[in-house]
């Protein structure tokens, strides 16, 4: 790939040529700078090429990283590399943005017989699309040195003080994907579009109280600061749901990841016996309410202003697009309850949460709010 200076210098040759396509060849130069440089995508061209699966999800993108973090050990036992704030960071300041290694999305499945690898411990699509991800990064291991080296740097888990790292290279990768892969999602659905290995955003560790959230847009993964993080003070992102019981997230932690997780939630959880289940029992009754065919809308509207508090906690941060859903269903019932000034007061707050996840961009609010029956309600 050339250099930055190289691609300014070739967009000014480009610009200077009289030609739509030349002008336009510019253009995407520029974009590419912009991005690597300064982080700065075209949030909305980037939702609207892929929403309701009509565009690729292969992006025409390149990769950012924050000049203000650092990748470099950690010096915990067992926790190796992580990112570390070299300077202040802010709430919804994006810090990564990253094209993967390799992606496998669900769509690349069709027609195809796969012969999975033995251990996998989910089932379904996804098992088969982590399968195929492992045996395509197996040909780049066995013919490429420095990928190799650079996928097999990523942690292994719970493997990592279990063997030996002069064990074959293909098991080591095997144990890498398993740590280390991501699921790719349609942007602001739980519907899953695909797996895959984005290796600076795997150097991220873990805490249930994280100060990042990320998500992914067609094939490109998105790191953002939820609150303010402290220069030298390490990144994280949360492996597992924080709202979920804090025997169940230490369960899970240590059957994926091999460690026992001593963050600040779960010691605060462990010993003064607060947990979230209030926060799922509301949960768990709005959503039968929901489910009526006539709502009880006075009462969605009281779970889900309660939701929308307990998530405002610095604990939750990184739930912020939860927190946003919480919000969007207090506005709809706002709406259906004919509380128009409350509606759009909440409408707001779901704003306010849904630009540190997704970016600032008006249009692209707009999009989800039209996901959500809400963009034509007269509230904008």
């Amino acid at each position: 790939m050339l250099g930055l200076e190289r691609y300014r210098d070739a967009s000014r040759v480009l610009l200077s040529l009289n030609t739509v396509e030349y002008k336009q060849k510019a253009r995407h130069v520029l974009q590419w700078v912009l991005e690597n440089e300064k982080g700065n995508y075209d949030f909305l061209a980037l939702h609207s090429m892929i929403i309701d699966d009509k565009g690729p999800m292969q992006l025409p993108c390149v990769s950012f990283l924050s000049p203000k973090v650092m990748i470099k050990d950690t010096n915990v036992s067992n926790r190796g590399k992580g990112v570390f704030a070299m300077a202040e960071l802010q709430e919804g300041e994006l810090v990564i943005a990253s094209k993967p290694e390799l992606v496998i999305f669900n769509s690349d499945l069709t027609g195809l017989r796969i012969d999975w690898a033995p251990g996998w411990d989910e089932d379904g699509l996804d098992c088969t699309a982590d399968t195929l991800l492992m045996q395509r990064l197996a040909g780049r291991v066995l013919a490429n040195d420095e990928q190799r080296k650079r996928l097999l740097s990523l942690s292994r888990g719970m493997h990592e003080v279990r063997t030996a790292h002069d064990e074959a290279a293909l098991l080591q990768l095997l144990q890498v994907v398993k740590t280390n892969r991501f699921t790719a999602s349609e942007p602001w659905e739980d519907k899953s579009t695909g797996t895959g290995i984005w290796i600076t955003p795997s150097r991220l560790n873990h805490a249930c109280n994280a100060s990042c959230s990320w998500c992914t847009i067609g094939d490109m993964l998105f790191v953002r600061c939820q609150r303010r993080v402290a220069a030298g003070e390490e990144l994280t992102i949360s492996y597992c749901n924080p709202t979920d019981g804090v025997q169940e997230r230490l369960d899970s932690l240590f059957s994926r990841h091999g460690f026992v997780c001593k963050c600040e939630l779960c010691t605060v959880e462990k010993n003064c016996a607060r947990g979230p289940e209030d926060y799922n029992r509301r949960l768990a009754l709005a959503k039968t309410l929901s489910s009526r065919a006539k709502p009880d809308f006075q009462m969605l509207l009281k779970l889900h202003t309660s939701a929308f508090e307990y998530l405002s906690s610095a604990e939750y941060c990184s739930l912020r697009h939860t927190q946003t859903e919480h919000a969007m269903a207090a506005c709809a019932a706002c709406y259906k309850l004919q509380h128009l000034s409350e509606a759009k007061q909440w409408l707001q707050r779901a704003r306010q949460a849904f630009v540190l996840q997704w970016g600032s961009d008006l249009g692209v609010f707009k999009l989800f709010a039209q996901k959500r029956g809400l963009a034509d309600a007269g509230l904008f």
